[in-house]
């Protein structure tokens, strides 16, 4: 990698920050980190279901450097012949060039990545430059797009959860745990109400946080009273 080694551990830390992507505007400032970590002008990071004849548009996330640049909507950039591209690229090579159309402009690194359990889903990431330097932007780019789609399946994974109600099970005990500990019980507390040992209530803490897909009890807590598991 022709990276340098501020360039190195900023990555290396922007990989630990896309676990705590919980959202298109949490991806926004993911991005603007990266844009400063490579230099470049602007980064487009979509995600895009691709039917027979067809893309649904589920994710566009920007950053510009010049904050005169707006955000394209969805339309301009399914309409836009580079992504028109986007099905013949994957059958042929992941990685491609491109000069990107107006409003970025200058020289484009265009890469993607398809979901590991189907082929339809897939995410893309233009970085472009008004210059022809893009070598070492890109290498980072490309070791951060997995990241990148991992994050975004994740928040829009629980998005679609969030919209249906009910579909996280989770067991009778685990839901005993979880209204405890969102009545502002602690785990030793909680532990002496239901006469189950602490390291028992950090379990099942840690299976709900799985089910859920988040990282923290107050993240699960929140999701929980939104799926109707639970109330506060």
């Amino acid at each position: 990698m022709t990276a340098n080694p501020k360039q190195l551990r900023d990555t290396l830390r922007l990989t630990r920050d896309f676990l705590d992507v919980r959202s298109e505007s949490d991806l926004e400032g993911a991005l603007e980190w990266l844009g400063k970590i490579t230099g470049c002008d602007s980064i487009l990071a979509v995600n895009f279901q691709c039917g027979t004849n067809t893309l649904n548009l589920q994710t566009n996330a920007v950053y510009h450097k010049s904050k005169l640049q707006t955000k394209c909507d969805q339309q301009e950039i399914i309409d836009n012949p580079l992504f028109n591209l986007v099905k013949q690229s994957f059958e042929v090579k992941e990685e491609q060039s491109h000069l990107c159309l107006p409003p970025c402009g200058g020289v484009g690194s265009f890469m993607g990545e398809k979901n590991t359990t189907t082929d339809s889903i897939t995410s893309l990431l233009l970085v472009t430059s008004e210059k022809n330097t893009l070598q070492a932007g890109h290498e980072i780019s490309q070791f951060l797009l997995p990241h990148i789609t991992s994050a975004i399946q994740r928040y829009l994974s629980t998005s679609e959860n969030l919209n249906k109600p009910n579909t996280c099970a989770l067991s009778t005990r685990e839901l005993d745990v979880l209204n405890w500990v969102s009545l502002g019980k602690s785990n030793w507390e909680t532990a002496v109400i239901l006469g189950i040992s602490e390291n028992t209530v950090k379990f099942h803490m840690s299976n709900i946080c799985k089910k859920l897909n988040v990282r923290k009890r107050g993240h699960a807590i929140a999701v929980a009273t939104q799926l109707n598991l639970i109330n506060i």
